[in-house]
């Protein structure tokens, strides 16, 4: 499965959960995750801006078919 993430600045880009594991700090123990309608409304969610800010990568869950 592929996923658009916080880290990623377009759409059309994935990452892996394997990637998404392997780029989390050592100390990290939590996979997050944001569910919106669309990329945009995910990457400006506020909900994520604190992760954002400490460099926490966010998987963002969307329905590309809307």
């Amino acid at each position: 499965m592929l996923f658009n993430s916080s880290n990623l600045s377009d759409s059309s880009k994935y990452t892996s959960l394997d990637s998404y594991v392997e780029n989390m700090n050592e100390s990290d123990d939590k996979i997050y995750f944001c569910v919106a309608d669309t990329f945009e409304a995910a990457t400006n969610s506020p909900h994520i801006e604190k992760l954002k800010s400490k460099n926490i990568e966010v998987l963002l869950l969307t329905d590309p078919n809307r």
